[in-house]
């Protein structure tokens, strides 16, 4: 990831205290997940993963991340946003709606070989991976 930082195509956000990693997440574009993801849109930009310290969830934090997020997308990138949560985060799914995204559909991905290599099945099932976007609908069916 460090490469993707020193030439601009990944931006790494992070609230910190004191003494504490609070939460942070990614922004990727969309030429780092576009061949796994190229049914899903033809460009934007890839939010997440995100991670919020234990200590600090339910206080507001990644709701706060997630907003700035979504300034600096706006700033560095002027890319249309996607980010995803698996389905059975029930809370991650309320903040990312209450910011402002909406469901674009539902897909289940298995790993192999220590996540090498990657599927995705376009389903719905209870650790499937849901998608979601404040702007309206990609091209391509999902």
């Amino acid at each position: 990831m460090l490469w993707y930082l020193r030439h601009g195509v990944a931006v790494l956000v992070a609230a910190t205290s004191d003494k504490d990693l609070i939460a942070y997440g990614w922004l990727l574009k969309w030429q780092l997940v576009e061949r796994e993801f190229w049914w899903l849109a033809d460009d934007g930009v890839c939010m997440g993963p995100f991670w919020t310290n234990p200590l600090y969830r339910r206080r507001g934090w990644y709701r706060r991340l997630l907003l700035h997020s979504l300034a600096e997308l706006r700033e560095r990138f002027a890319r249309p946003p996607y980010i995803w949560a698996r389905s059975d985060n029930t809370a991650s799914i309320r903040v990312i709606e209450s910011v402002g995204f909406r469901p674009l559909g539902r897909h289940r991905v298995e790993t192999y070989l220590n996540g090498l290599f990657r599927r995705h099945y376009a389903l719905d099932r209870r650790q499937a991976v849901e998608w979601r976007s404040p702007l309206p609908q990609s091209r391509r069916p999902v």
